[in-house]
């Protein structure tokens, strides 16, 4: 990987719609080989997926929290799985630090956060921190 392609993953993160022609005049570049390298990208996995991102504006869910739970188990691969299933959970992350994991969840009114809540409370404790303001 060069400066090209950090220059084109850099673009269609940005805009995961903008064209091959688009990019290639960004960045100097044929049309042929810009799609020739969004191609390799792709095949070594360094690009996942194209999507979209849905304004908050337009979805039920626009609440957002950062838990950070402290584990009283061992029960890693439990807590795992329930959070890759459970809807509200946008991100999660093993971290060290203060706590053991850190948690972001969308939720549309607070029975649904505390429904979650105490579902996580099996596997710990935790601490909670909501949003006012989203500021970038």
């Amino acid at each position: 990987m060069d400066n090209l392609d950090i220059k084109i993953l850099y673009l269609l993160k940005e805009n995961s719609r903008i064209t091959i022609k688009e990019i290639s005049k960004k960045i100097n570049l044929t049309a042929p080989a810009v799609k020739s390298r969004i191609n390799k990208l792709v095949e070594s996995k360094l690009i996942e997926s194209f999507t979209i991102k849905i304004s908050r504006s337009l979805e039920k869910r626009n609440l957002i929290a950062f838990i950070t739970l402290f584990m009283k188990t061992t029960a890693h691969a439990q807590l795992q799985h329930f959070l890759k299933n459970n809807i509200c959970v946008v991100e999660a992350y093993r971290i060290s630090g203060q706590g053991c994991y850190l948690i972001k969840v969308i939720y549309e009114n607070d029975d649904e956060l505390v429904a979650f809540l105490n579902n996580i409370s099996l596997y710990g404790t935790h601490q909670i921190n909501t949003t006012i303001e989203q500021v970038k």
